[in-house]
């Protein structure tokens, strides 16, 4: 029998364990146990949770565990924290095959570093492994299922959508784009018959996102302010229209430039200004505006480190761990400069949490869809990332053309 299980925080709402936002959608076959992105925290202990997220009613779940199996082949669409970090908090005793490109291995690897730093004492990680790496659609096997990854664009690089074929099964597993691929690979988005999708707004519905005029900018940036935008590996040509000053100058951190480095040529060629921009360092305050690119382990340093005021600081966060972290700072009491560096930045009007603004825009979403229903009748759609209303708005364009739900077996 084949199972397939979309995890989504809301499915696990009544139990003790209380997932972290995220992607993770389990495949079960008769010889696999497969993962597509694994962002989704079951059962972890209050040490690990603390340095992720603030919210101190989230139990640690080490007796309610969701994934059981010994030995996952896990494929990674990017290196956003909500895809990946679920990894850290799986069973020591497990076995992870994880298929990923480069970077986004980078990625994972920074960030368990930035966690083994934050600890009091030695975390003990399930056993990973990079097994895999991923060219485009080139399709690979993992036991009974075959895999063809697909080359999306997204607010970062390197980001895939995987064709998961088992038996009589088509799923397409497509988080997160903000390209429209299946127009480029026509013959292999035909019949499918499950999409596994994220639906969010385009800007983060929070209190503290900034609009400005009719272009919606994040901030406005004056002159001798340095911004920081935060998320590992990022493409600055989706934030940089975001900003009002024009007169600005662009830095890429060096652990963003090293991570550049590990692209192939065909792919730095579609991020520019990355490539272009010169590696910020604490010489670089500039009399302009300064946007610098940057991750979060970086981040931490900057604020520690920088003798820049809040004041003349602006950050904006597309960080899973940033951004959680800032959501729960409220008021005075806060202890350590990062701390009190971030609620003075909130109260100031300074920090902009754009986390949700990365994920494919809604009409994008619509449109993928479209185009899978020219093949069949009626199609299983698996939601991911939404806003509350998100699942019911698509229900509403497509009526009776899809099946919304969380959990089939075939």
């Amino acid at each position: 029998m084949l199972r397939v299980i979309n995890h989504r925080p809301r499915a696990y709402q009544n139990t003790l364990t209380t997932p972290f936002v995220g992607s993770c959608v389990e495949i079960n076959t008769p010889e696999a146990h497969l993962l597509c992105d694994a962002g989704v925290f079951f059962f972890a202990d209050r040490e690990f949770i603390n340095v992720l997220a603030s919210k101190k009613e989230w139990q640690p779940g080490i007796d309610y565990p969701v994934l059981t199996a010994g030995h996952y082949h896990c494929l990674l669409s990017h290196g956003h924290t909500d895809h990946y970090a679920g990894l850290f908090a799986l069973s020591p005793k497990t076995n992870i095959d994880v298929y990923a490109g480069d970077l986004t291995w980078r990625v994972f690897n920074d960030t368990a570093a930035l966690l083994a730093s934050k600890l009091k004492r030695k975390l003990v990680y399930p056993n990973v492994h990079h097994v895999g790496t991923l060219e485009h659609a080139r399709l690979f096997h993992i036991g009974d299922c075959r895999i063809t990854p697909i080359r999306v664009r997204h607010s970062i690089p390197d980001c895939w959508a995987f064709i998961v074929e088992c038996g009589n099964m088509r799923l397409l597993y497509a988080p997160e784009f903000m390209d429209r691929f299946w127009l480029k690979e026509p013959e292999l988005i035909r019949n499918i018959g499950t999409v596994v999708i994220g639906y969010m707004p385009d800007i983060a519905p929070d209190n503290y996102v900034k609009y400005s005029g009719k272009k919606k900018a994040l901030v406005r940036g004056e002159r001798g302010y340095l911004v920081f935008y935060v998320t590992p590996g990022e493409n600055l040509e989706s934030i940089e229209g975001c900003f009002q000053d024009s007169n600005r100058k662009t830095f890429v951190s060096p652990r963003v430039r090293n991570s550049l480095s590990l692209l192939p040529d065909h792919m730095k060629e579609e991020f520019p200004l990355l490539s272009e921009a010169p590696t910020f360092d604490e010489r670089h305050i500039p009399a302009e505006l300064g946007l610098v690119a940057c991750n979060y382990a970086e981040m931490v340093s900057y604020l520690e480190n920088l003798d820049i005021g809040v004041k003349a600081l602006y950050i904006v966060s597309n960080d899973f761990s940033l951004s959680t972290f800032a959501r729960g700072i409220k008021g005075e009491g806060q202890t350590g400069r990062f701390a009190k560096a971030i609620g003075e930045l909130k109260r100031r009007g300074q920090f902009v949490d754009a986390f949700q603004s990365a994920h494919g825009s809604q009409k994008l979403v619509r449109e993928l869809l479209t185009n899978l229903l020219c093949s069949r009748d009626r199609i299983r759609v698996m939601v991911t990332h939404a806003t509350s209303n998100g699942r019911t708005s698509l229900h509403d364009a497509f009526g009776e053309q899809i099946e919304l739900l969380d959990e089939f077996s075939v």
